[in-house]
């Protein structure tokens, strides 16, 4: 939205106006946020292997080595809106001084 109002009074003028604008910009898929799980068994752990007994989960985790991972994107969205006020004011003269 633009406007302006000029006022002329002998040799004088003034000038005043403004100009006031809305920008946004919406929506944008960002897919770089990660997240996910890890599971540890104590497979890896168990004396004879994955089919025997024995073995600790929390020796599997330390050893970091997980039985499983799943990961999943995440969608962030965002919305940026703001508003650009402007204003003005102009004296002026005109004519011999």
């Amino acid at each position: 939205m633009v406007d302006s109002q000029t006022w002329t009074h002998g040799n004088m003028s003034i000038k005043a106006g403004g100009d006031l604008r809305y920008s946004r910009m919406k929506v944008a898929n960002i897919n770089t946020g990660q997240q996910g799980s890890y599971r540890f068994t104590n497979a890896l752990t168990a004396s004879g292997g994955s089919s025997s007994t024995g073995g600790a989960d929390l020796a599997t985790f330390l050893l970091g080595v997980p039985s499983s991972v799943t990961l999943n994107s995440s969608t962030f969205m965002y919305y940026y809106r703001w508003k650009v006020p402007a204003f003005f004011l102009q004296n002026g003269r005109f004519g011999p001084i």
